[in-house]
């Protein structure tokens, strides 16, 4: 009798024990940070567009360079380079010999569509409801930015618009768009910055106002001669050369951003 009361007392306590461990094991857990936990307040739509900038950080310490100054007259050939460069500088890129890839370029591409998609569903308090306008017109001046760089080495690129934000493969085999569809879409997004900046606020270590002319301007000068744009794409560029607006305060904070 000893022995089968011994035996239930085990087995009533494993039992209890096994439905104690389901307990803990069907916990979810706190530190996960998903977007229906995230994109919530100010904070987070600060902190999202902190990352875009980071994440454009990394790409500027080579790539950013690599496909763009490193064609210029910037540099010149020299002794030795860890980079091989001699292919950039004297404008011999091919298929086969860049060592450069798009991907980084999408991530702040995939950081800004977060910001687009999530930022304007925040509520902003009366005092602060410009640098929401600020967030976003940040996120299509970035957006922008990195398919011009894009489309100044490989043409036309798949446009993408919306994050990555499950595993259905499907949602995301996107073509890829013509070299003409890419430049469209990159002057309607430089055209929603400027929509969407509240002022001409000259942030030094973010994207501002004129950062988007200056933009703008180096866009139509690019198609003006690599797409035909011609006389008028060069208009757009000279009439976009906010320079000559007699704004001596503009004037001043465009020439600190690159005017031509």
């Amino acid at each position: 009798m000893k022995k089968k009361f011994l035996l239930y007392t085990i087995l009533f306590s494993s039992l209890s024990l096994f439905n104690s461990c389901q307990d803990d094991l069907e916990l979810t857990s706190d530190s996960v940070i998903t977007s229906d936990s995230f994109w919530k307040t100010e904070d987070d739509a600060k902190a999202g567009v902190n990352g875009m900038y980071v994440n454009f950080r990394i790409q500027t310490q080579q790539n950013y360079y690599l496909l763009g100054g490193a064609r210029s007259a910037e540099i010149t050939g020299g002794v030795q380079s860890p980079l091989t460069l001699a292919n950039y500088y004297n404008n011999n890129l091919t298929p086969q010999n860049i060592d450069v890839d798009w991907a980084g370029l999408y991530t702040v591409i995939h950081s800004a569509n977060l910001v687009l998609k999530y930022v304007p569903k925040i509520t902003f308090s009366p005092s602060t409801v410009k640098e929401q306008k600020r967030y976003i017109a940040q996120a299509y001046t970035m957006r922008a930015l990195c398919y011009f760089i894009m489309a100044r080495s490989w043409g036309g690129v798949p446009i993408v618009t919306e994050p990555t934000e499950n595993t259905n493969q499907s949602q995301y085999i996107i073509p890829r768009n013509t070299i003409e569809e890419t430049f469209a879409f990159i002057k309607s997004d430089i055209d929603q910055a400027i929509a969407n900046f509240p002022d001409a606020n000259n942030n030094k270590t973010q994207l501002a106002l004129p950062s988007v002319y200056a933009l703008k301007a180096e866009v139509n000068l690019w198609t003006a001669k690599q797409l035909n744009g011609g006389t008028a794409d060069l208009n757009n560029a000279l009439a976009d050369n906010k320079c000559n607006s007699g704004n001596t305060d503009f004037n001043a904070k465009f020439q600190r951003c690159f005017c031509f």
